[in-house]
């Protein structure tokens, strides 16, 4: 499986995008659903933007008043994925706010790699349909700390 990412900066986060790639792939790949995802390839949209921005968005879209770290916008969602006819699928958009990612590192006592590591496989999850629970956090704490260790 080939993993894209479109990738836009519309904020400071000089993290590579093979970084992002790594993440992914560890995240897909502990899912237990790889009929969906065997296509030739899967693509995601990663933006990063301001804590404003994020604010905005979170307002908008989850009625919200406050920033946040990430929100994910399925392309899929409540549907079935269904890969192209080129075989490929699109998951949908991550909005990652990387002030929020430093502080909450901060907070948490880790490095900002390890934070961000854990937020993009977050968002992964939910493009992916999974919702807040035990296989959604043991997914993407076994991810992230295969990418970060």
């Amino acid at each position: 499986m080939e993993f894209e990412l479109d990738i836009v900066r519309n904020t400071d986060c000089e993290t590579k995008d093979d970084f992002f790639v790594a993440v992914a792939k560890q995240t897909v790949s502990r899912c237990g659903i790889p009929s969906v995802l065997s296509c030739r390839k899967v693509s995601v949209g990663i933006a990063f933007v301001s804590d404003e921005e994020i604010a905005e968005l979170n307002r908008t879209y989850r009625d919200k008043n406050a920033s946040t770290d990430v929100l994910s916008f399925a392309e899929h969602e409540g549907e079935e994925i269904v890969p192209d006819a080129d075989g490929a699928v699109f998951l949908g958009d991550l909005v990652i706010s990387p002030d929020f990612v430093r502080r909450a590192a901060l907070d948490d006592g880790v490095s900002f790699t390890k934070e961000l590591a854990f937020v993009v496989s977050h968002g992964i999850l939910h493009l992916l349909g999974f919702d807040h629970g035990e296989e959604m956090f043991r997914i993407q704490d076994e991810a992230t700390e295969a990418v970060t260790r």
